[in-house]
């Protein structure tokens, strides 16, 4: 099945079982946040959505079993769901911004016309998880599985959906495709990406396998991680530069985009502004996949070496632009460093030569083994990188390179949401 065949029998499916001018929803979307602390589960200062943009009439619900969006955090259930009740980012002691909430008010409020379905938010995400649990850790340590065995993160994932499956079928909203966010790299930056990528599909086999019985279309939504500040190790993670390869080889997997261009609070996770902002791109993206119709960052398809020019094209939905303005970059050139250089050449200039190319010049022509262009993906070099841990920072593994694309972001004012170009690594032969 095609990637606009499947959105398409959602759509259709939507449409069909929403009557015109209903007051009620009569199907519905479910956006299930996934993978570790990044994945809405950190406080990060606080709720950015207040009760003006939650009105009775917006149909974004969350289940109701004292968890709210956050989740059980990789604990097991005391009860089960009792209900749907309308979403709100709080829990408790906690008051907590997600990425689903924002997600979920933007798919509704981009519907054209009547007949939206409601749309169902949750995280079951646990903070340090890599895909495998280690030996000597409890169950909920890993999150797919430990000695084989499925972990309670992983339970957690499978049955909640399948609860929110029950409740809204209950209430008349039958649930049309499932999206999973996935948030993760940090716990597993040291595999080797062929690794990671494997472990990955294995993950997402089990998970859709679990899901089978509902016979309800699961997608898959990835993010690139964007590293660290400059008080940790950057972000020169293998596994970071394998998520286009997952999306290209499989219909029902999406890249979204990087998250090297939001705020980050205390070294690796962003902060209450940077899962808003996020959570606005992934409800336009979601909204774009549900309808049929396109939605990929862009991506580099070629890169040449003449010399001291390096001459880059790129596949993008839209002209690409260099822009500096929204967080500082440095130890690069607007992101772009190279490796493997042996006699010294350094970047001199990057430059946008065409509406999806971009020239990179050198001072000289590079020599040495194996070297390679990076883009927004450096570790931190000491003396440049500053050791800043408990104030809002950026990723140090970033780059100035997004489309010519925006639209205002609707909960962190003065802001705007763009397309940035992923990380990427590309080689320049041997010289």
């Amino acid at each position: 099945m095609n990637r606009q065949i499947l959105s398409l029998a959602a759509l259709l499916c939507a449409v069909a079982t929403t009557a015109p001018g209903a007051e009620t929803p009569t199907s519905s979307v479910l956006i299930m946040h996934y993978g570790q602390s990044n994945a809405g589960i950190t406080p990060a200062g606080g709720s950015l959505i207040g009760g003006d943009q939650l009105s009775p009439g917006v149909p974004v619900f969350m289940p109701e079993d004292g968890k709210g969006t956050r989740g059980l955090m990789g604990k097991a259930p005391s009860a089960p769901m009792a209900a749907l009740v309308p979403a709100v980012d709080d829990k408790s002691s906690f008051y907590v911004q997600s990425v689903v909430l924002p997600a979920g008010l933007t798919f509704i409020e981009l519907w054209q016309g009547e007949g939206a379905p409601a749309v169902l938010v949750r995280s079951e995400a646990k903070g340090g998880q890599p895909f495998l649990g280690e030996v000597g850790r409890d169950n909920s340590y890993g999150l797919h599985t430990k000695d084989g065995v499925k972990t309670q993160s992983y339970l957690n994932l499978v049955n909640s959906i399948k609860e929110m499956v029950a409740l809204a079928q209950a209430d008349g909203m039958p649930v049309q495709v499932i999206y999973i966010p996935f948030t993760h790299q940090e716990a597993d930056r040291g595999l080797p990406g062929e690794v990671y990528l494997a472990q990955m599909r294995a993950f997402m086999a089990d998970v859709e396998a679990d899901l089978a019985p509902l016979n309800i279309p699961v997608v898959w939504l990835l993010d690139q991680a964007g590293g660290t500040t400059g008080g940790g190790s950057g972000g020169n993670w293998p596994n970071r530069l394998v998520l286009q390869q997952a999306a290209d080889e499989s219909d029902n997997i999406y890249l979204i985009g990087p998250r090297y261009p939001y705020p980050i609070f205390d070294n690796i996770h962003w902060t209450n502004q940077g899962k808003a902002m996020y959570g606005e791109l992934l409800g336009y993206a979601i909204s774009q996949i549900y309808q049929g119709k396109a939605f990929e960052p862009a991506r580099l398809e070629n890169a040449v070496l003449d010399g001291a020019t390096i001459r880059l094209s790129f596949k993008s939905q839209n002209p690409l632009v260099f822009d500096e303005s929204e967080f500082p970059i440095k130890a690069s050139v607007k992101g772009f460093t190279l490796n493997g250089v042996t006699n010294g050449a350094k970047i001199e200039s990057a430059d946008i030569s065409g509406p999806r190319e971009v020239t990179v010049t050198l001072d000289k022509a590079p020599e040495g083994k194996d070297m390679t262009l990076r883009y927004a993906y450096r570790p931190r070099e000491r003396g440049i990188d500053e050791d800043i841990k408990e104030v809002p920072d950026w990723a140090i593994s970033n780059g100035a390179l997004r489309e010519d694309w925006s639209r205002p972001s609707r909960f962190v004012p003065g802001k705007n949401i763009y397309k940035w170009v992923p990380a990427f690594e590309c080689s320049l032969g041997q010289g």
